[in-house]
């Protein structure tokens, strides 16, 4: 699965002279970047050095930059919840991507003068104050990638849209030694590139949705929701909330289809359609209630304990013909999804 590295440029506060539209754009970036990175199941990464030294700049988006903000401008919006965020990210060790490049035990030696970084649109935007960490932290990532780490054989670069056409960095240096050595040119150039993402967006392609079932109910759940921002977003901007059943993935498990990718692409494409209620539209899926018995004048099933209706829609028409079954849990906020169990085309039962 893709590691994924926050560009500084992101939290990185706009000047003073910002307008106030220019803060709140700038706010709304970061949150949406922030709820990616504190709950999605890719690897997120930063720089812990570039963080302090934006702070010692007076750069870096503390609590009491934020209140001041909130005075000056006005501004709507809950200054300790978003403090605390950034500081669940960027003040947390454990996501610095200088460290986790150490750990994988290697040493290299750089010309002086020699690491570059194109193009020039993107690094203009770092803080004068960080450059010169930033360049060796991309010269240490390059060499790790020549060196075929997995870490950096699939980093792609979380930052800020820029004016180019290009949606990729190319990283280049003279290495003069290394620990390991490693093949290079005659001039002992090494140059590799790594992908831009510019919106949470550019994370869909890279959902390995085997990869995500693995994780358990954060990998699945996440994948519904990206499922769901890529079918129905404009379709049906609010989906309605959904929880797992107890039972739902050990159903999948037990039926032998965790590592069946077409059919857990289904269970999720299906789940999307379900939480923006446009499943009832798609013909393919015959979704219909589960009734208490085969009999066409049977009541829907209802859960005691909360009303929940059962529902049952199809997944595929052969081999097996999975169904899948779910509650609908009426509340005075709107109703809840609870998705139960993969079953049979023969199996009716559903997990309460």
């Amino acid at each position: 699965m893709a590691n994924i590295f926050v560009d500084p440029v992101i939290v990185t506060t706009p000047p003073d002279n910002t307008s106030r539209d220019g803060i709140e754009e700038w706010l709304a970036n970061l949150t949406i970047w922030l709820q990616e990175a504190l709950t999605s199941p890719f690897e997120w990464l930063h720089f812990v050095q570039a963080t302090d030294l934006l702070q010692e700049s007076g750069r870096f988006p503390d609590f009491n930059l934020l209140k001041n903000w909130q005075k000056r401008y006005r501004l709507d919006i809950n200054i300790i919840q978003i403090a605390r965020s950034i500081n669940d990210f960027f003040r947390n060790e454990d996501f610095d991507l200088k460290q986790t490049l150490d750990r994988l035990e290697y040493d290299f030696e750089v010309e002086t003068g020699s690491i570059s970084i194109n193009p020039a649109q993107f690094i203009v935007r770092w803080l004068d104050a960080i450059h010169q960490e930033m360049h060796s932290l991309f010269a240490a990532t390059c060499v790790s990638k020549c060196l075929n780490h997995d870490l950096a054989r699939e980093l792609r670069i979380a930052t800020s849209a820029f004016p180019h056409s290009v949606r990729e960095i190319e990283v280049s240096a003279v290495i003069v030694d290394a620990i390991p050595d490693f093949p290079r040119s005659a001039d002992n150039s090494i140059s590799q590139t790594f992908p831009l993402l510019f919106t949470p967006d550019d994370l869909l392609p890279l959902i390995d949705v085997i990869e995500l079932w693995d994780r358990g109910t954060k990998g699945l759940l996440y994948a519904i929701e990206q499922q769901f921002k890529k079918d129905w977003y404009e379709t049906a901007s609010d989906p309605m909330k959904f929880i797992l059943g107890r039972c739902f993935i050990d159903s999948v498990n037990d039926a032998g289809l965790d590592t069946n990718e077409h059919m857990l692409r289904r269970i999720v494409k299906s789940a999307a359609a379900v939480i923006a209620d446009q499943a009832k539209n798609i013909k393919g899926y015959k979704l219909h209630e589960l009734r208490e018995t085969e009999a066409a004048n049977s009541p829907q099933r209802t859960r005691a304990r909360d009303n929940a209706k059962a529902w049952r829609l199809m997944l595929g028409k052969h081999g097996a013909g999975w169904r899948l079954h779910y509650w609908q849990i009426p509340t005075l906020e709107g109703s809840i999804i609870e998705f139960s169990n993969v079953v049979k085309e023969s199996d009716d039962t559903i997990c309460e």
